[in-house]
């Protein structure tokens, strides 16, 4: 066991995972605990994880509940099985604008700091180092492979 009711708050961002909700859904009894366990395991081998298919395809507000289940527990994507539901899908899982802007703030800021022989950057009041970057970094990939599906220009792009 992953110990989830001790689940490290600032472990479960850097790992992309919602802690709180996460633990809620396990204390509720829900078989979820197993997938965070997955979420995680997949994160440490750097590994791509999407959560499985959602059935009812035309039942928009059952996928996007199962789609913000999914990303809150650190799941990268859904597997789909209808066209329709690609929009929801790459709605939930897609960076917000506001992440976005920081990611492209955290790399810019640290690039500066490590020109100027520093290790570390401060954005918005909160250190930035390698880990932060990393994370960041990917949050424009997935915005910038997001755009190119749906034909959203310059949506995580510089």
């Amino acid at each position: 066991s992953l110990g989830l009711d001790r689940l490290d708050d600032r472990f479960a961002r850097m790992a992309g995972i919602a802690a709180p909700q996460a633990r809620r859904a396990v204390h509720a009894g829900r078989n979820i605990g197993r997938g965070v366990e997955h979420a995680l395991r997949a994160r440490a081998h750097a590994r791509v994880i999407v959560d499985g298919v959602f059935n009812a395809f035309r039942d928009d507000e059952g996928l996007r509940a199962e789609c913000v289940q999914g990303r809150d527990m650190g799941f990268d994507g859904k597997t789909l099985i209808h066209p329709a539901q690609l929009a929801i899908a790459n709605e939930v899982f897609a960076p917000s604008a506001d992440e976005v802007d920081l990611a492209r703030r955290q790399i810019a800021a640290f690039d500066e700091a490590r020109a100027q022989g520093r290790g570390v950057a401060v954005v918005d009041g909160r250190i930035v180092e390698n880990l932060h970057v990393e994370t960041a970094r990917t949050t424009l990939a997935r915005a910038e492979a997001i755009a190119r599906m749906t034909g959203e220009a310059g949506a995580g792009t510089s």
